[in-house]
């Protein structure tokens, strides 16, 4: 009897963790609310570049945080645009989103 007392405080331990998860996750969206936001962000300012070509840079957080746009764009004389976004989400979910916003003419 006394080992089937000490089960129960972990037991309502774990759903209590389980149930604030589920909480979060489906009334403030969790993790992904943020990565939506921050491509949504970044397509809007992919749109406002209204230049013949442009230069993008796609891949995860290395190239979000590894890349100075505003420096090659100095350099190079033409629109940089860093499209670095969130690397857990994996090449196979990035290069889609990506290809969306390239025109022909874009490096």
């Amino acid at each position: 009897m006394k080992k089937m007392v000490t089960f129960w405080p972990w037991l309502a331990t774990v759903g209590v963790a389980w149930s604030l998860g589920f909480f979060y996750n489906v009334h403030y969206g969790g993790e992904l609310k943020w990565l939506l936001q921050m491509y949504e962000q970044k397509v809007s300012f992919a749109k406002q570049i209204d230049a013949p070509r442009r230069i993008i840079f796609a891949g995860g957080s290395g190239v979000n945080y590894s890349i100075n746009s505003q420096f090659l764009e100095q350099e190079l004389k033409i629109p940089v645009f860093n499209f670095g976004l969130q690397g857990d989400l994996g090449l196979n979910v990035i290069c889609p989103i990506i290809l969306e916003q390239v025109r022909p003419v874009d490096i």
